[in-house]
């Protein structure tokens, strides 16, 4: 894999074509890791731990009760990991 060129050392535009062609490579460079479970992560993070929860994010009680609702799953592991 090639080193990304620091865009600043060509230009102090953004948008210099060569600019441009440097951030484009730390796309290539990104790696998204689909073999492993991000709420699953969290959730073992945040066990045993407090948490201020400051409500409704998602602007939506519909939420509340599905099962993929990450606030959901991390406050209930707060919760229930603290014995609320």
């Amino acid at each position: 894999m090639n080193t990304p060129l620091d865009w600043t050392t060509v230009s102090n535009d953004p948008n210099h074509p060569q600019a441009r062609a440097a951030v484009c490579t730390l796309h290539s460079a990104k790696h998204v890791h689909t073999d492993r479970d991000l709420l699953g992560y969290i959730e073992a993070l945040v066990t045993g731990k407090r948490a201020l929860d400051i409500g409704v994010v998602e602007h939506s009680l519909r939420h509340m009760n599905r099962p993929d609702w990450r606030h959901g799953r991390i406050c209930k592991k707060i919760h229930t990991s603290a014995g609320i």
